[in-house]
């Protein structure tokens, strides 16, 4: 086998330095290729099943003001790839073992009198990916990449449309001719795109020191990529300045960064179906160096939040507010069923500044202990700007009191200092073993594969945008699982405990209600992927109804194995997963009504099940806060029916009868390649 690579090797270098050949690359099934013309400038297209999907496209790296990688250079040699390997999550959200197997090839290039660098493509069974290597010994000047996108006539988009690089990424999907896109239109990725019918989806991956992408359209079926600049000078904005800046002086280049390194991943998901936008793991796959540390005290789990209903608890036993006693009914609620953390939010602190220092009202270390007691950890919610300021002696301070984690919020931006920002801070926290969440952020980039302790980002329109608009509507949140979930974890915050159709849907700040039923909000915690899953309501409106926080305690918040049973972007979504023995199923409905007869067989092994089923009410249609919970017996061969309203839900715990018998595992450990 080594000398037929080592043949194939010669002869791609031969040829390709005698007539600038065309070089295709097929996935392992062989239905999506992918060609290359390597010379006098790199231009790439695909193909699916022989269609074209992506037509020729240029990628270039400007660095140094003056060298242009991929333009008019000398190429030394071709090396094709065929690799395969069993992938193991560090804290697995869809499989927590998988096959990634890809055909790919290393194009290596000879600029001036600098080193060599690597084109590097591959194409997966799932989508397609290229990025550059540089082998330079000092710093690059970045002062800009191109990368052209260029799709057949009649191609479409849910164009998730930006205003400004200054943005908390959370984007409405607006369906869209491509070519109906004004050329002042700029999106956030990732976007997905219909070419010939497939689905492609755009996105990044291995996001390290360097800026994001963002992809503007031009009036025509292409979209280019453009970056931020680097910022040489902020203030504060007057209304906001404890989080929010205004840019004063940005540099003329997008990244100064090492020359010796890999460049980020610009990638498709490809899928015939819509189904394959969530099945796929290529943008874990194509994440940064997997951590080899065994971090046992990283603790995924549910967190119980104060901010979304504005502390209302309706408690007669103490004063209401932000005040140690408020704190310890969270931790008194989230013991009784058994979630692992609550989330102080903003007002814990002195200020939003000093976040070093508690509020007056708030004494801290009898709020830790209390919480230690019970099992229950302590999440603080922190601005990004105090804590860059002294960043290792603040989670310093945290972990010696006992604090479990952060979430940062507001950074709002996308240049390359952020992005090194979120390294920092993950590396800190890692440090001082904080678990992290992103909020006011950009959509996962891969950190998360060598930092573990990132267990989610919002970047979404999430719950609590019911607070002030109307936007998280049934078919918005049909959306995101097929394109921003795409990225990785989310953040959206289930939960809601009061439930209105759109049409009876009122905007209360201190009394906010989802778009959708009761059950719909339910189905969210299996089907949306977050190691965090944040309740969004308060413990008052909980306790109200006992049998809801029952149910959302044996979710789980990691997963074993997922399977999509039924999937149409905005209008419906039916998936399995499986953690340890138990399967988990649900539903969503989008604006129209759904009825699905499920085959259980589809993801049940053999055997009897006891199940807990929870379904849209009989009056769902009209008051969406109507639900039932039920038992039933089944086995694998049974059928369930889901009858979903428009904007309704259901979910199922599927218990075996008889747990199977744990077998001894003859695994072997498989090293997971940098990528």
């Amino acid at each position: 086998m080594l000398k037929y690579i080592l043949y194939i090797t010669i002869f791609l270098t031969i040829s390709l330095k005698a007539k600038a050949q065309e070089v295709s690359i097929y996935s392992p099934n062989n239905q999506i290729e992918v060609r290359i013309k390597p010379t006098p400038d790199i231009v790439w297209s695909v193909y699916f099943k022989g269609k074209p999907i992506l037509e020729e496209s240029k990628i270039q790296l400007q660095i140094n003001d003056f060298f242009f990688l991929g333009k008019n250079q000398n190429i030394v040699e071709a090396n094709r790839t065929d690799f395969v390997d069993n992938i193991v999550s560090t804290i697995s959200t869809k499989n927590l073992i998988y096959k990634s197997h890809y055909k790919g090839v290393i194009f290596t290039f000879k600029i001036s009198d600098l080193r060599d660098y690597e084109i590097e493509f591959r194409v997966y069974n799932d989508g397609v990916a290229y990025r550059f290597i540089t082998n330079i010994e000092n710093e690059v000047l970045v002062k800009n990449e191109l990368v052209e996108l260029n799709f057949p006539k009649g191609s479409t988009t849910y164009f998730p449309e930006e205003k400004s690089f200054l943005s908390r990424n959370e984007p409405l999907y607006k369906y869209h001719s491509l070519d109906q896109i004004g050329s002042s239109k700029m999106a956030s990725l990732p976007v997905l795109i219909k070419s010939n019918g497939i689905n492609m989806l755009f996105n990044e991956n291995n996001l390290i020191d360097y800026p994001n992408m963002y992809l503007k359209a031009n009036g025509a079926n292409s979209l280019k990529g453009i970056f931020p600049k680097r910022i040489e000078e902020t203030r504060p904005d007057p209304k906001n300045a404890d989080r929010k800046e205004i840019i004063v002086k940005e540099e003329d280049h997008i990244a100064i960064t090492f020359g010796k390194r890999n460049f980020p991943w610009r990638s498709f998901i490809i899928s015939e179906d819509d189904a394959g936008l969530i099945k796929s793991n290529l943008s874990y796959t194509l994440a940064g160096k997997q951590s080899t540390r065994e971090e046992v005290w990283i603790k995924p789990g549910h967190v119980v939040w104060d901010w979304y209903s504005a502390n209302q608890l309706y408690e007669d036993e103490f004063d209401l507010g932000i005040t140690t006693d408020t704190y310890k009914y969270y931790i008194d609620f989230a013991a009784k069923y058994g979630f692992e953390y609550i989330l102080m939010g903003e007002g814990w602190s002195r200020s939003t500044t000093d976040i070093i220092h508690s509020a007056m009202n708030i004494r801290m270390k009898s709020i830790v202990a209390y919480a230690k007691e019970k099992n229950v950890g302590i999440i603080l919610w922190v601005l990004w700007k105090p804590l860059d300021e002294n960043m290792d002696a603040i989670m310093g301070i945290y972990s010696k009191l006992g604090i479990k984690g952060i979430v940062v919020d507001f950074m709002q931006r996308n240049d390359q200092n952020m992005v090194k920002f979120y390294e920092r801070v993950a590396k800190t926290a890692l440090k001082h073993k904080l678990i992290v969440d992103f909020h006011g952020s950009f959509k996962p980039g891969g950190m998360r594969r060598t930092y573990p302790n990132i267990l989610s980002y919002e970047a979404v329109k999430g719950n609590k945008n019911n607070k002030w608009s109307n936007d998280v509507s049934a078919e918005y949140t049909l959306q995101i699982p097929f394109i921003r979930m795409a990225a990785g974890p989310m953040d959206f915050a289930p939960g809601a405990m009061s439930n209105a159709h759109l049409n009876d849907h009122k905007i209360a700040y201190k009394h906010p209600m989802s778009i959708g039923t009761r059950a719909r909000q339910m189905a969210m915690f299996v089907i949306y992927e977050s190691p965090l899953q944040i309740l969004c309501d308060g413990p008052t409106l909980y306790e109200k109804e006992p049998a809801i926080p029952q149910l959302i305690s044996r979710i789980p918040t990691t997963w074993d194995e997922t399977i999509v049973l039924k999937a149409k972007i905005g209008e419906k979504l039916v998936i399995a997963r499986r953690k340890g023995y138990k399967w988990y199923l649900a539903g969503m409905a989008g604006p129209t009504e759904q009825i699905l007869t499920i085959k259980l067989s589809d993801f049940l092994p053999h055997g009897k099940y006891k199940v807990t089923l929870m379904k849209d009410g009989v009056g769902a249609k009209e008051n969406a806060n109507s639900y039932s919970i039920s038992e039933i017996k089944v086995n694998n061969k049974s059928t369930v029916r889901l009858h979903m309203v428009s904007g309704g839900g259901s979910l199922a715990i599927f218990e075996p009868i008889k747990p199977p018998k744990k077998k001894k595992s003859s695994k072997k450990k498989t090293k997971n390649k940098e990528v």
